[in-house]
């Protein structure tokens, strides 16, 4: 990492002789080491998405979903870095320090085409609004993946009572709560730490799994129908499990502990958080069980202590933890997956084009990280090791996607169409290295929890902070973030089978926010001040908007087509 090239903040043939450089002018009180960055980034790209690869490969085949798969890791990278870059010009000319993600959108209009600068506001608060909805509509599955994951653990060693799933979402409360109060990045990366850890072990046990008895090449599509494309950008089928394997829910468990300190999405979060705590527990104390619900209740204190963390710099380690644990997880599963598999010719190289929108989906929902790369920027010590070659995008995205192809390959080599929507879901249910891989996504999920808050609350209280006086902001922040855990465990409780609104929530907000917003803005921005040779950039923008409208569309519908089916 230290060995990133200077970006082009400094260079004078963009700037100027006397530009103004923002990274000499940054003032963070608690800021975020290479390393700690390059952890919560992993963080918030790598989720439970990673399980569902497989399933995704089953809509397209191998040779379009290997395909499909470097796309969606190229086009999500290079909005990404359009984005920061453009955030970075936008400060140099205004002469500010550094933009979140909804003052870049806001400034790049209010300095942009004297026809577009009245809409900034507007701007402002859709981004605002958007970022806001994606965030806290997500964290509510992350609670359901817990407190799923501890029912299922605590059933099993303790059968004769259980407590249902809304018990644990209570119990959950308090540490979800004091979680979030960490208010700053750098005091995040323990728990991204712990949450990749987990993570790590999970996948490590479903490797395990999956890598044996895989099936014939010639038995598995190699391309399935275009129809089914849009799931793999957003479907995922993690909170409606098979119960014929114990195994898997450890394994996810530790995913979804992960993605909690990872950067996903609040109300994803929860909701996950909680089906795994319902299973674990459940899988040892099967007399007595909880409903997912009730485990939500259990999760809101443990929450609520967890968010009350507000810097990034105190959230590394869990940072850190979290992606040992996803990479553990990671290596668990590799075992599975290795062992045994299947001939390529049992397998199919591609699958009917009319599936193959299935796949984008899943790809985009499991890829995309936006919500979380500003704040990790703004609060490096070395800002200029996040852009460049390697640098800490670069090499983050490179290992999503190769970790993501290899889990999709092999996991689809192994079970072939009988893949669900959850790799781990296909692991043995009788083995203690499958439970283990459960407890570790458990873990990996609820350390991310407050890293995925991060985004939401900065928001929220940026615009509160004003109306109230300077000695009550601790107080207020408190406040604020307690009430918004409560609310992620409420609605998990509420709407148990919120996994019905992921994928709409994923095709509308996360490729929105992740290409759309970014691809405006940098069209915005360059309009006056150039769009390149033979306007490329213009060009290259287009082609990236249908790409978002392709997604849009057919992600939308086949969300809602599964609403439909479901309560029809």
């Amino acid at each position: 990492m230290q060995s990133t090239i200077t970006l082009n903040v400094t260079d004078k043939d963009v700037y100027g002789e006397d530009a103004y450089n923002p990274f000499e002018h940054r003032n963070v009180l608690h800021p975020t080491s290479t390393l700690g960055s390059f952890f919560h980034l992993l963080k918030s790209s790598l989720g439970s998405g990673l399980l569902a690869m497989p399933a995704a490969f089953k809509h397209t085949g191998l040779i379009p979903g290997c395909i499909g798969t470097a796309l969606v890791g190229v086009i999500a990278t290079h909005c990404v870095h359009i984005l920061v870059t453009t955030s970075r010009e936008i400060c140099s000319h205004c002469r500010v320090s550094s933009l979140s993600y909804t003052d870049t959108c806001e400034k790049v209009f209010k300095h942009g085409p004297h026809k577009l600068r009245k809409y900034s506001q507007i701007v402002r608060h859709f981004a605002d609004y958007a970022m806001a909805a994606v965030c806290l509509g997500g964290t509510s599955v992350y609670v359901i993946f817990i407190a799923s994951s501890l029912k299922d653990i605590c059933d099993h060693f303790n059968p004769n009572y259980t407590f249902t799933v809304k018990e644990y979402c209570g119990f959950l409360l308090i540490p979800l709560i004091a979680l979030t109060q960490i208010r700053h990045l750098k005091f995040l990366v323990p728990f991204s730490l712990l949450a990749n850890i987990c993570l790590l072990l999970t996948f490590v046990i479903t490797c395990i799994y999956t890598f044996s008895d895989l099936k014939d090449l010639s038995t598995v599509k190699l391309a399935s129908s275009p129809a089914q494309w849009p799931l793999f950008l957003s479907h995922n089928d993690l909170l409606t499990p098979n119960d014929s394997n114990r195994c898997r829910y450890l394994s996810t468990g530790l995913i979804t502990a992960t993605l909690r300190v990872n950067g996903w999405t609040i109300a994803d979060s929860n909701l996950i958080l909680l089906f795994f705590c319902q299973k674990i527990c459940d899988h040892f104390n099967p007399n007595y069980t909880f409903t997912v619900k009730e485990y939500c209740g259990f999760l809101l204190i443990p929450l609520i202590a967890l968010t009350q963390i507000r810097h990034l710099k105190f959230l590394v380690p869990f940072s850190l933890l979290a992606n040992i644990c996803l990479l553990l997880t990671f290596v668990i599963t590799c075992i599975y997956t290795f062992s045994d598999l299947k001939e390529l010719s049992t397998v199919k190289l591609a699958s009917s084009p009319a599936q193959w929108p299935l796949f984008l989906s899943t790809a985009i929902f499991a890829m995309e990280g936006i919500n979380v790369v500003m704040p990790v920027e703004n609060e490096m010590r070395k800002p200029e090791h996040f852009l460049g070659c390697p640098g800490v995008l670069n090499v983050t995205m490179v290992l999503v996607a190769v970790l993501y192809a290899v889990v999709g390959v092999f996991g689809y080599l192994k079970y072939g169409d009988d893949v669900k929507g959850s790799i781990t879901i296909n692991l043995p249910q009788d083995e203690i290295l499958a439970l283990i891989a459960k407890v570790m996504v458990a873990t990996a999920v609820y350390f991310t929890y407050c890293l995925q808050m991060y985004a939401p609350m900065d928001i929220i209280w940026t615009r509160i902070k004003d109306s109230m006086k300077q000695k009550f902001h601790n107080t207020g922040q408190i406040i604020l973030r307690t009430i918004s855990v409560a609310l992620t465990v409420i609605l998990a409780v509420a709407v148990p089978d919120l996994e019905l609104l992921i994928g709409l929530v994923g095709a509308i907000f996360f490729s929105t926010l992740g290409l759309f917003i970014p691809i405006v803005v940098e069209t915005v921005h360059k309009w006056d001040r150039g769009l390149g040779k033979f306007k490329y950039i213009l060009w290259k923008n287009t082609l990236l908007l249908l790409f978002y409208l392709l997604v849009l569309i057919s992600g939308c519908y086949s969300s809602i087509k599964e609403i439909i089916i479901k309560y029809s």
